[in-house]
């Protein structure tokens, strides 16, 4: 089950830039999952889906 999305706007080669919705709405990848990791609600997995290219 996935309760929560977010964004991916940009990769600036270290990490991925996500904008998502409360909390905070600017912030990375690596910061979201430390900022949940000791939570009991931690990141337990994350999923990229990449839209296919049209052309």
């Amino acid at each position: 089950m996935y309760n929560h999305a977010a964004v991916v706007v940009g990769n600036n080669g270290r990490d991925l830039q996500l904008r998502q919705h409360g909390g905070v709405s600017k912030t990375t990848l690596s910061a979201a999952i430390a900022r949940y990791r000791n939570k009991a609600n931690y990141i337990e997995r994350v999923v990229i889906l990449r839209p296919k290219s049209r052309s």
